[in-house]
């Protein structure tokens, strides 16, 4: 894979032009791409943008003029993830994707400011040509606070609440809180967590493959959904995390948990036995303390569809407890 840099004017100059080589080197690392990109750079916004576009065949177009080396190279990062989108996630070009609170915008604004923190930290050597030259600590420790990474930051956050308490807070408004009063190094914490968080989340989906693809297969042949496996990975990679409710969980298919009542652990194992899946002794102590891999739900139209986590939810039916459940939606 080769990336291509077209010059606007006179930018970038020579040592720009080694430190957006490295960012780019380093992308591939985070988010590897098959195909070649080219990038363009323009003091103009000739064709709909804000500070940079996605377009067809491969191109990112980013603003140039008047800006930071650094914003710059978040732009880079962010539409990187959507080119990574298209080549790795499936999303298409003929399909208009939210632009603002859609999980695929979502996904770009935390994974760029996310790329941007972890490259300062490799190189910090590049920061009097990311920052400028009269950049110091004093200002690197009060910048990010104001910063477009913080409010992309923030508005992820607000859209994924269920991770507040995974990082040691109450809610939003503690958040926000304490974001206002962080400097440089609290902010660049709290997105090592969500990247620990998002990781882990994209293991987990990655150990459930199997079972995706074979629910897939299952509800395209029964001709009750079209759809790709990629499409499926991508919306459980940006699904929330929630209670499953009586009323969901009562029309779930794929699934013997709705018929388990409350002490009826007997059952469980029987189907435990069947499946040739984990003891319920062993998942009940693992519900009960919330570290679980939450069960997969995929919902199309009015359906809701277990596509992993049925001993799960048999187990968690029999402890008469309600569970957290990653519910995507196609």
């Amino acid at each position: 894979m080769k990336v291509c840099l077209k010059k606007s004017g006179e930018f970038p100059k020579k040592d720009e032009v080694s430190v957006i080589k490295k960012f780019v080197q380093f992308l591939q690392t985070q988010s590897p791409l098959n195909q070649d990109v080219r990038i363009t750079f323009t003091d103009t916004r000739d064709i709909p943008m804000t500070t940079g576009v996605r377009m067809p065949n491969n191109e990112i177009v980013v603003l140039a003029k008047g800006r930071l080396l650094i914003d710059i190279l978040r732009t880079i990062s962010h539409e990187w993830v959507h080119e990574f989108q298209h080549q790795k996630m499936g999303v298409r070009d003929d399909v208009k994707i939210q632009d603002i609170g859609g999980p695929e915008e979502n996904m770009c604004n935390i994974l760029s400011g996310i790329f941007i923190k972890k490259f300062e930290k490799k190189y910090p050597e590049f920061s009097k040509v990311t920052y400028g030259e009269t950049v110091n600590e004093e200002v690197l420790s009060e910048i990010s606070p104001k910063s477009a990474g913080v409010n992309d930051f923030l508005e992820f956050m607000k859209q994924h609440p269920e991770y507040l308490s995974q990082m040691g807070f109450r809610n939003y408004d503690r958040l926000e809180d304490y974001i206002h009063t962080a400097n440089y190094e609290e902010f660049s914490e709290l997105l090592d967590e969500v990247d620990e968080i998002l990781s882990k989340k994209d293991k987990y989906i990655d150990g459930e493959m199997d079972e995706i693809e074979r629910a897939v297969q299952d509800l395209s042949r029964d001709g009750d959904l079209e759809t790709t496996v990629e499409n499926v990975k991508l919306a459980f990679h940006n699904a929330k995390e929630i209670d499953l409710t009586k009323d969901i969980w009562s029309k779930l298919e794929n699934t013997e948990s709705n018929q388990i009542k409350k002490g009826e652990m007997k059952k469980v194992e029987a189907l435990a036995k069947q499946y040739n899946k984990s003891l319920p002794s062993e998942l009940k102590k693992a519900l009960l303390k919330g570290n679980y891999g939450r069960p997969m739900i995929l919902k199309f139209g009015d359906r809701y569809h277990l596509v992993a986590g049925n001993t799960r939810l048999c187990t968690a039916a029999a402890l008469g407890m309600t569970p957290k459940v990653l519910i995507a939606e196609v």
